[in-house]
């Protein structure tokens, strides 16, 4: 158990090395001829004590292996500092959806159940021994109230966005401890029977916890768009845009031009922070660029050739901005030549339309 199987100054080596002092000798044998009644009296007394010594030191080493055996994590528990729960009949998953276009979701939805969310921040007691906290998906349970133990089926990455698959618990002790601080912030879905209004939220492992939560009726999940603003900063339009990668001897010259009957618009766009979607109290909003589509009314999802960085285009990139804040991102799809305007979606949430018709087309960009 290293370290681990420690209470203040007490160790294994300690505790062997005081029981190896004082366990009984084996100093009798019974052995060699007939003895007479006054030695096999003497025989009893002895044996009786040496037993009764040997049971006395057996189970003092029981005892001590119990407490040793005892993580120092569960001395202390974690403490629930505030919770949230919701309920939804339906949602939206984004398992795969940066490769599916606008229009085509997958939604989540068992006849008789509904999906329980639990939001949850604890106060963990992180101590000298204590540097991780670990809890496995499997140890986490939602137990209901006929005693039905139920296991997390997805979280949301970003909120409003679900991906499939049971969250764990990992992390660990700030850098600057005890100055600083971490607490735990646990989010996850739960299928449950319709009707649950609550159930009992347990962590098993070295830091077990038990929790009754209760939980809403059905309400619609919040909408994509609450989280942020987007306005067109400006619109170029290419048949084809030179790019770049390495430097000195390593560069190397690159373009992408568009297909015939088609060109390729330079998008800018200032995305403005408006409510965070993590889950953290001083959370901004994130995305990705693979987070977003660009919808022509009779054409449909429009494909993206990805995000502008430095002389390049990558596929996507993943970018923060503060809550009340804004930053700014050039995004370049493939459009058909002539397409009068679009709609740029956050999911399936329209943010603002785009107008192409008064651009004018370049050969080069």
């Amino acid at each position: 158990m290293g370290d681990a199987a420690q209470t203040g100054s007490l160790t294994w080596g300690n505790v062997l090395a005081t029981l190896e002092t004082h366990k009984p000798k084996n100093s009798l044998t019974l052995t060699g001829p007939m003895l007479s009644l006054r030695h096999w009296s003497k025989i009893l007394l002895t044996t009786h004590y040496e037993v009764s010594m040997r049971i006395s030191y057996v189970s003092a080493c029981a005892a001590l292996a119990g407490v040793l055996a005892l993580p120092v994590a569960a001395q202390d528990a974690l403490s629930l500092l505030n919770v949230s729960t919701n309920t939804y009949e339906r949602l939206e998953s984004w398992d795969e959806r940066g490769l599916r276009p606008a229009g085509v979701v997958e939604i989540l939805e068992n006849e008789g159940m509904v999906i329980a969310e639990i939001r949850g921040v604890f106060d963990v007691p992180w101590t000298e021994e204590l540097s991780r906290l670990s809890i496995r998906a499997s140890d986490i349970k939602l137990v209901l109230g006929d005693g039905t133990e139920v296991e997390s089926f997805g979280d949301y990455s970003n909120l409003g966005q679900l991906d499939m698959g049971g969250p764990s618990i990992s992390m660990s002790r700030p850098r600057d401890f005890p100055d600083g601080d971490a607490h735990l912030y646990y989010e996850a879905m739960f299928m449950v029977p319709s009707g649950t209004t609550s159930g009992t939220l347990t962590f098993a492992g070295d830091m077990p916890f038990s929790q009754l939560v209760n939980f809403p009726p059905p309400a619609e999940p919040v909408g994509l768009d609450s989280f942020a603003r987007i306005e067109i900063v400006n619109v170029d339009i290419f048949r084809t845009i030179r790019l770049k990668r390495g430097r000195d001897t390593q560069e190397v010259h690159t373009s992408i031009t568009a297909p015939p009957g088609f060109v390729l618009v330079d998008i800018e766009v200032e995305v403005f922070g408006v409510a965070t979607n993590e889950f953290e109290d001083d959370g901004d909003f994130v995305f990705r660029t693979t987070d977003f589509r660009l919808v022509g009314s009779q054409w449909g999802d429009l494909a993206l050739i990805g995000e502008r960085f430095s002389s390049r285009i990558l596929d996507y990139q993943y970018s923060a901005v503060d809550i009340g804040e804004s930053t700014t991102r050039n995004w370049v799809w493939l459009v058909p030549e002539g397409l009068p305007n679009a709609v740029i979606n956050y999911g399936e949430a329209p943010m603002v339309e785009v107008t192409f018709a008064d651009v004018v087309v370049q050969d080069e960009g």
